[in-house]
């Protein structure tokens, strides 16, 4: 597939502890943009530290790489779930 045709949105689906996310979002977006959308749904701004965006329990740790290279990386279709996971907490 050469590179004008591959499509330029993703439908990602981010499993919360509250509502769903169910969206469509720019390939050439950063993971951060979903990553944010799903902690608003939790009540998470200003708590990033406290939540992991995951697939498949494997964590996305760097939240500026651009959504088509982990899915190309990941081998994701035209849509994904992933998994807003709050971190343990340590008492």
């Amino acid at each position: 597939m050469s590179e004008k045709d591959k499509p330029n949105k993703i439908r990602i689906i981010v499993v919360t502890t509250a509502d769903d996310l169910d969206d469509e979002f720019n390939v050439h977006s950063p993971v951060r943009v979903v990553f944010e959308r799903a902690l608003t749904l939790v009540g998470g701004e200003g708590q990033a530290d406290q939540f992991t965006l995951e697939y498949q329990n494997q964590a996305l740790t760097d939240l500026d790489r651009k959504i088509e290279d982990y899915a190309e990386e990941l081998g994701w279709g035209d849509e994904v779930e992933l998994e807003l996971v709050p971190a343990p907490v340590v008492i």
